[in-house]
């Protein structure tokens, strides 16, 4: 695997299809594009699986734009999410020829990244309507596009530490530290659990109490208070006697040189030449050293890719060279490794640079939950944090670990592997997916049916499609012909298949549509917004409530509602943009305006493409370029931008080239380089050319934090 590079997208995520023209692109793909520009989803399905295998990153990207649309019966966002990382990290290492091929059909490290980022925004947008823990948990380990992932990660961590605060024990706090090492609230959670842990241990303040602490919590901060209250009691007499007696006793105790100076004191006295001579001699173990050896922890610091003279290495936060560069390629780090090429085999090392493993793999995914998915021998195994294989290399596939297993493959069929890579469940399977909130979807003969984690069936191999459990509350969707229905988390039929369409559940409400007509289902099927609204593919882009708030679609127009299907705005507008703040975009006569809550026009309508204001501007265009305006609709910035991206106070934009500028236009990066990328919340990176490296500029200073030498 190559080191994977996703450009920044731009404000909006637009799927453009190019013209198709002659060119050297199979039949299959340029069929399967054609059918997906007519909306003709079955026949661009049909197209893209069978171009899939020559053509994974067209067809991986094809099959991700159909499922990660919601106006067509394959909408699921697992699976579109599955091609497009296909496709993104395939993208790399297709020649120069194929990549040009491709732009006929649209498709570049852009499309391939701005896919990549409204498909982890259509999962951000799902744990955002849960906001529980597991739902920002599950988002975090499999989503990385920015702002989204270091949004949910703050999420998810405010969550564990408020769950962890109402316990307020240690054991509450310890296994939050476990869980979110790298967390906000990480050294004030530390800080508590082992204030609490001290307090739990030595309440009956006896000197046994607190050794039995220190010997049991050696890496506790409140190890030096404990060692001085051992010292303080067995010292109290202050003579001569009583301190080698605390140091023959308690060689490890950290007050020992404490006893030591005092010792040193009492002896020497005068400090002259021979009275220190007298005592070097008497006591030739008496530490002159320091002692105070303290190391920051690696973890806390960040890694970024660079690369000089053709090689890949590591810097750190604060531009040092940590790893030199001297491999082939490298990913970023995960779990503190990170896996690293060199004369096409793989290995992982970690932040000291070191190797854990030989140059033994073909190919090896990103540490997860401490284990790795590797390939040796064109076959599939799982390795540890030590290197150490949990399961070997002699399966087909297997898939990351989740909820204590792996799905595996071997010439049987699917299966599954526990955390040890002992089979649990037998391989029988045609087919198999993860575990999620307990139950996994499989196929036999054809048909899918839900089992437990115990291998027990508890649903029948009757459906022709089965959504994955992502929720531990809401009923997942099946399909029976061209049929939709609900099954719940014990296999009971909670909807039969009588609609043509489910959507994903929101805030408790899913649309369901029947042919012409369209209303609001809850968890358990009962309508509650009655099917009055007009249904077609075009009202699928905006099924889901967000906010208690829904756009509808009636007689052409749009319009906006609440969960009690109170009209918000009336559905006169060609189009709604997201209902947010105190100007909504609006479309009429198709072009863009903003209207108040009041649905009073704000803004007129004279815009190619909008988005909602932040901060007081919005990014929109006019004839193609961008440029800024303020909630009076006045021009902040002169639309002549090719993009534009807001990062707080700054603005990263494209006309010829990429640059980064603040709101007065002041350049703070020329307009030189090709590409673009925010890495972080702190670090965006520059690049001119493929595969070529890239500056690192700081946000925080306003400046490169590192640049490539050649």
């Amino acid at each position: 695997m190559k080191y994977a590079i996703r450009t920044v997208a731009f404000f909006f995520t637009i799927l453009v299809f190019g013209a198709f023209v002659s060119a050297p692109l199979s039949g299959k793909l340029k069929r399967g594009f054609a059918a997906l520009k007519e909306y003709n989803y079955f026949e661009a399905k049909k197209q893209f699986y069978k171009a899939l295998k020559r053509d994974s990153v067209a067809a991986g990207y094809g099959l991700s734009v159909i499922y990660g649309r919601d106006d067509n019966p394959f909408y699921q966002i697992d699976s579109a999410f599955k091609f497009i990382t296909l496709a993104a990290t395939k993208y790399p290492e297709l020649e120069a020829k194929t990549k040009a091929d491709y732009t006929e059909l649209g498709i570049d490290s852009m499309a391939i990244s701005r896919q990549v980022n409204h498909v982890d925004s259509l999962f951000y947008n799902a744990a955002s309507a849960k906001n529980t823990l597991s739902a920002w948990q599950y988002f975090v380990d499999f989503h990385k596009s920015q702002p989204y992932y270091d949004d949910a990660i703050e999420k998810r961590n405010e969550i564990a530490f408020h769950l962890a605060a109402d316990t307020n024990t240690s054991a509450a706090y310890r296994n939050y530290v476990d869980q979110y090492p790298d967390a906000d609230q990480i050294f004030e959670a530390g800080k508590r659990y082992n204030r609490l842990l001290y307090e739990e241990q030595t309440k009956e303040g006896r000197v046994l109490d607190f050794q039995r602490f220190i010997e049991e919590n050696p890496e506790s901060p409140y190890v030096s208070d404990a060692e001085y209250r051992v010292y303080e009691k067995a010292t109290a007499p202050g003579t001569l006697e009583v301190y080698r007696q605390f140091i023959a006793e308690n060689p490890t105790n950290e007050n020992v040189n404490r006893a030591w100076r005092n010792i040193y004191a009492l002896e020497v006295g005068e400090l002259s030449a021979r009275s220190i001579a007298a005592f070097s001699m008497r006591y030739p173990d008496y530490p002159f050293s320091d002692e105070l050896k303290t190391d920051f922890q690696l973890a806390t610091t960040r890694f970024y890719p660079i690369q000089e003279n053709g090689l890949w290495g590591f810097i750190d936060d604060k531009g040092e060279v940590r790893i030199e560069p001297a491999y082939e390629w490298v990913e970023p780090f995960s779990e503190s490794l990170a896996s690293v090429g060199k004369n096409e085999k793989v290995a992982f090392i970690n932040k000291a640079g070191q190797l854990i493993t030989k140059f033994d793999f073909e190919d090896a995914y990103a540490f997860r939950s401490g284990y790795s998915v590797v390939v040796k021998n064109d076959l599939y195994g799982v390795i540890n944090r030590l290197g150490k294989w949990i399961a070997e290399p002699v399966y087909q596939d297997v898939g990351e670990f989740s909820e204590g297993f792996f799905y595996a493959e071997n010439e049987a069929g699917y299966g599954y592997l526990d955390e040890n890579g002992n089979k649990v469940i037998d391989f029988y399977f045609e087919n198999a997916t993860d575990f999620k909130n307990g139950l996994a979807i499989v196929q036999k003969d054809g048909k899918y049916g839900i089992i437990n984690t115990h291998g027990e069936l508890i649903s029948d191999f009757e459906y022709d499609w089965i959504e994955p459990f992502r929720t531990d509350r809401n009923p997942s969707r099946f399909k029976k012909g061209d049929l939709f229905g609900l099954v719940d988390q014990v296999g009971a039929v909670v909807v039969d298949s009588e609609y043509t369409h489910i959507g994903d559940f929101s805030e408790g409400l899913a649309l369901a549509a029947n042919n012409k007509t369209y209303g609001f289902i809850n968890t358990k099927g009962d309508t509650i917004i009655d099917f009055k609204y007009t249904f077609s593919p075009a009202v699928l882009k905006f099924s889901t409530f967000q906010n208690g708030y829904v756009r509808i679609y009636q007689k052409d127009k749009v319009g906006v509602i609440d969960t009690a299907d109170t009209k918000i705005f009336p559905a006169i507008f060609e189009n709604i943009g997201e209902f947010s703040g105190k100007l909504i975009p609006v479309v009429k006569k198709d072009k863009w305006g903003y209207a108040d809550l009041n649905v009073n026009l704000a803004i007129p309508y004279k815009f190619d493409e909008v988005g909602n204001f932040h901060d007081s501007v919005a990014v929109v265009s006019k004839n193609g370029l961008f440029g800024l305006i303020d909630t009076l609709g006045r021009t902040k910035v002169d639309f002549k931008y090719k993009s534009i991206v807001l990062i707080d106070s700054l603005m990263l934009v494209s006309d010829t080239a990429y640059g980064l500028i603040d709101m007065n236009e002041n350049i703070l990066v020329p307009f030189i380089y090709s590409n673009a990328e925010v890495i972080d919340k702190y670090i965006i990176r520059f690049e001119n050319g493929e595969n070529q490296g890239g500056d690192y500029y700081d946000l925080s200073q306003r400046k490169f934090l590192w640049r490539r030498k050649s």
